[in-house]
C-alpha cells in the first residue's frame, strides 16, 4: 500500500476542500471518496469535504506558517487515477462525463497519479485551477520528489496576462452564480471572482481558434520557406499484452510544406530497427476496446508518417495533439511496402509510429525546430547536453512555441501540453521512487512568497555573480530577505542578503566547474511564523580550465554513459583533466586526492572540443594512502543514480599500495538531471 497524506495549506478551511479520487480501478481506505470509472449512465458522485476524513497529527507551512491537519489515506490501486479537488463547493461527476473547463463554476483542479508501478504529474494541460504539490517521502520521513506551483496564484496569473493586457483576459474564467462568463483581468478583478486560466488547447477546442493565445501558422509559413529538412531519431515499443522486448529505434526524415490551400504537410519517411534483444524490425501496436480490453498487433516496418495539418484546423491539431492529424502507411495497394490495411490502423495510434509524429508535434511546442538545436530530435531531446526549450531553444526569442507552456515550465513542474515530458528538460512526469513510502498532496495556498526568479549569471575563473527580480511579499506576509545556495559548495558557504538587496556573489570556486545557484526569499507569513519561498534552481559554469587535484591518495575513477539515447559522435570525456572516452574497456583514470572533501571535475566535450556538460565529483576521504575510508557525500552533483565504490575488495578500509590492489575504485552511471533555464516568454509579432 501507499500512503498518501492530504494537507489543506490554502485559505480555505477544511470543509471548504472537496476530494473525489478516480481511476479505471480504484481501491483505497481511509474515508476518501472514490469513483470507478466508467461510471454507469444516470449515477451521480458528489466530492467529499476533507474535513470528514480522519486527520493523524499535524506539519507547520513553510510557505504560510499555517499549521495543517494531515489526513492518511492508504492507496493499494490505482489505474489512471486522479485526484479532484475543489474549492467552496462540491464537485459533481455524473453520467460518466469527466469535469471539464467549462462544465463547473467552481474552481477544481486535478492531479494524476497511479499505484503500483505507476508515478505522478501535476497537469496544467486544460486549464489552471488551484495550485496543488506532491511529494513523494521514504520510510524516514525524507523528501524525495517535489513538484510544485513555485509562485503565488497572482503572479502566475500575471504572467500569462502580461504577454499581451489587451487580448489575454478572454482566456481567463470568472464566476457569478451559475453563470461562466470570461475577461477575468489580474490586478483589477478581484481573485475571488477567478475560476480558473484557460489554455489555448481547451480554447481551440471550444473555438476553432487558440486566440487570444497565438496561431501557428506564421512559424509552419516560415519552416515550410526554410525547405530544412528534419530528422526524427529515438526508440519506441508497447507494454503488455505485447511480447517482451519489441521496442525498434526509427531515423525518419522530412520537411514542412505548403498544402497549397493554407495548410502544411509534413511527409516523414525512414526506418524502423529492432533494438537488442528484438531481434525484429517490425513495430508493435495496441488498442484498448470501448470495454476495456486491449490487443495488440505486429505492424509493418518503415512505414511513412504523414502529418495533415490543414487550414483552419493546424491549431487544434498542434495544441491538442490530435490523434488525426497524422496518417502511417500511404498506399492503397495491398502489396505495397507502405499499405497498411484498415484493421491495423487503430494500432499504429499507440506504437513507435506514434512517437514519429509526437515527437515533430512536441517539438513545436518547444520551438526546436527552425531554432538554434539543429534539425535532428537527437540534439533536442537528449541530455547532455541540454537543448532548453521555448525561449531558449530560438535564435532571436521570435515567439515561436506554445506561450502557456512556456510560462508553466518557468514557474512551475506542471504539463503545459500533453507531450510536455519528452525527454531532455525535467520530465513533468515522475516516476513513483523505488523507496518510496509516502506522498505527500498539498492544496497550496494562493497567496505566497514568489520563487525569485535569476535574471543574470556572470562567471570568471572563480567567481559567479548573480541577480534576481525582487519578490513583492503579499498581503499577511513581511519579505525580510534572501538565502542564497550553490551547490557543490563555496568556499565561503551559503549567504543570506537583507531584503532590499538582489544580487550575490561567490568568490574561490573551480574554473571550468558548473554550479547549481538557487535563491529563496525568506520572511514570516502567519501568526509572524518564518516562511521561506520555492526555489527555481539554475546552472553557472565558471570560465577559464581544468585544475586537476594533486594529493597523495591514490583512487580510480570510470565513466559509464547512462544518459538518454547515445552519446553524439565525437564526444570525449575529461575526468580531472584527463581524456576518458567511456567503453567497455577503457582504463580508469588515477586521481591523486587528499584527506577531507575531494572536488574533482567532469567535462563533456562535443566534437569541436568544447564544453558541453560539466559537473562535479563530491568524494570525503579521511585517512592516508596506507589506509582510508569514504564518506559523505560521495556523489557526482545533479547525477540521477547514485555512485558505485568497486573493489577488490570493495569494502573500507582501503589500501592505496599497488600490491595490495585495494584502489577505491569509482563507478559511474552518467545520468545527469536536466536542470531548467528560465527565458522571457513572449508571442510572435502580429
Amino acid at each position: 500500500m501507499l500512503t498518501v497524506e492530504l494537507v489543506n495549506d490554502s485559505d480555505r478551511t477544511d470543509d471548504q476542500v472537496f476530494l473525489l479520487l478516480t481511476g479505471t480501478a480504484v481501491s483505497a481506505t481511509g474515508g476518501i471518496t472514490t469513483l470507478q470509472l466508467p461510471q454507469a449512465t444516470g449515477a451521480s458522485v458528489t466530492a467529499g469535504a476533507m474535513s470528514t476524513l480522519t486527520a493523524s497529527g499535524t506539519l507547520a507551512s513553510t510557505q504560510t506558517g499555517q499549521t495543517c491537519n494531515i489526513y492518511p489515506i492508504e492507496v493499494s490501486t490505482l489505474t489512471s487515477g486522479r485526484l479532484l479537488v475543489s474549492l467552496d463547493s462540491a464537485l459533481v461527476y455524473a453520467d460518466n462525463a469527466a469535469p471539464t473547463a467549462t462544465s463547473q463554476t467552481m474552481r477544481w483542479d486535478k492531479l494524476e497519479f497511479g499505484y503500483p508501478g505507476s508515478g505522478a504529474d501535476l497537469t496544467s494541460i486544460d486549464f489552471f485551477g488551484v495550485p496543488l504539490q506532491f511529494e513523494y517521502l521514504d520510510a524516514s520521513g525524507h523528501v524525495l520528489t517535489t513538484m510544485t506551483y513555485y509562485t503565488s496564484t497572482p503572479t502566475l496569473l500575471n504572467a500569462v496576462y502580461q504577454l499581451n493586457t489587451a487580448t489575454l483576459p478572454a482566456a481567463f474564467q470568472q464566476a457569478s452564480g451559475n453563470t461562466l462568463s470570461y475577461n477575468w483581468t489580474p490586478g483589477t478583478d478581484p481573485l475571488s471572482s477567478f475560476v480558473r486560466l484557460v489554455g489555448p488547447q481547451t480554447l481551440t477546442a471550444l473555438n476553432g481558434a487558440p486566440a487570444p493565445y497565438p496561431s501557428f501558422g506564421a512559424y509552419l509559413a516560415q519552416l515550410a520557406a526554410s525547405g530544412t529538412s528534419f530528422t526524427l531519431n529515438g526508440i519506441g515499443g508497447v507494454g503488455s499484452p505485447a511480447p517482451a522486448n519489441n521496442s525498434v529505434s526509427y531515423s525518419y526524415t522530412g520537411t514542412v510544406a505548403s498544402d497549397g490551400a493554407g495548410g502544411y504537410l509534413v511527409a516523414f519517411t525512414g526506418t524502423t530497427t529492432g533494438v537488442a534483444p528484438n531481434t525484429a524490425n517490425t513495430p508493435y501496436g495496441l488498442s484498448t476496446s470501448a470495454s476495456g480490453v486491449t490487443t495488440f498487433e505486429a505492424l509493418p516496418a518503415n512505414l511513412p508518417v504523414t502529418l495533415t495539418l490543414p487550414a483552419g484546423s493546424f491549431d487544434n491539431d498542434i495544441y491538442g495533439a490530435e490523434a488525426s492529424a497524422y496518417t502511417v502507411g500511404q498506399s492503397s495497394d495491398a502489396s505495397a511496402p507502405d499499405y497498411l490495411a484498415p484493421d491495423l490502423v487503430v494500432y499504429s495510434q499507440n506504437s513507435a509510429y506514434a512517437n514519429i509524429a509526437g515527437d515533430f508535434i512536441a517539438a513545436l511546442h518547444f520551438g526546436y525546430p527552425g531554432g538554434n538545436a539543429g534539425a535532428n530530435s537527437s540534439a533536442w531531446y537528449s541530455n547532455p547536453p541540454m537543448a532548453y526549450p521555448f525561449g531558449g531553444a530560438r535564435t532571436t526569442n521570435d515567439g515561436f512555441y506554445n506561450p502557456f507552456a512556456a510560462v508553466l515550465y518557468n514557474l512551475s513542474d506542471a504539463y503545459g501540453f500533453p507531450f510536455s515530458d519528452r525527454g531532455g528538460r525535467p520530465s513533468p512526469y515522475v516516476p513513483l521512487p523505488a523507496n518510496a513510502t509516502t506522498m505527500r498532496v498539498t492544496i497550496l495556498n494562493d497567496h505566497r512568497l514568489d520563487a525569485p526568479q535569476v535574471t543574470q549569471i556572470t562567471p570568471t575563473d572563480t567567481t559567479l555573480a548573480l541577480s534576481w527580480d525582487a519578490v513583492t511579499a503579499p498581503t499577511g506576509f513581511t519579505l525580510t530577505g534572501y538565502s542564497v545556495a550553490i551547490s557543490p559548495p563555496a568556499p565561503g558557504g551559503n549567504q543570506t542578503v537583507a531584503a532590499g538587496t538582489t544580487s550575490a556573489s561567490f568568490t574561490g570556486l573551480d574554473p571550468c566547474t558548473r554550479y547549481t545557484l538557487s535563491v529563496s526569499a525568506t520572511g514570516t507569513g502567519a501568526g509572524g511564523n518564518a516562511v521561506q519561498s520555492y526555489t527555481i534552481p539554475v546552472a553557472g559554469t565558471t570560465t577559464g580550465s581544468v585544475t586537476p587535484l594533486a594529493g597523495d591518495i591514490n583512487f580510480l575513477m570510470s565513466l559509464n554513459w547512462g544518459s538518454t539515447g547515445s552519446a553524439p559522435a565525437g564526444t570525449q570525456f575529461s575526468i580531472n583533466g584527463t581524456v576518458f572516452t567511456p567503453s567497455a574497456t577503457a582504463a580508469p583514470v588515477t586521481v591523486l586526492g587528499s584527506a577531507g572533501l575531494n572536488t574533482v571535475p567532469l567535462q563533456m566535450l562535443n566534437s569541436a572540443g568544447d564544453v558541453v556538460y560539466s559537473g562535479n565529483y563530491a568524494i570525503t576521504l579521511a585517512g592516508t594512502n596506507a589506509s582510508y575510508t569514504v564518506g559523505s557525500p560521495f556523489e557526482l552533483a545533479g547525477n540521477s543514480q547514485p555512485l558505485s565504490v568497486a573493489g577488490p575488495p570493495g569494502t573500507p578500509p582501503y589500501n592505496g599500495t599497488a600490491a595490495a590492489g585495494q584502489y577505491l575504485s569509482v563507478g559511474t552511471p552518467f545520468a545527469p538531471v536536466p536542470d531548467k533555464q528560465v527565458n522571457p516568454v513572449t508571442l510572435p509579432a502580429p
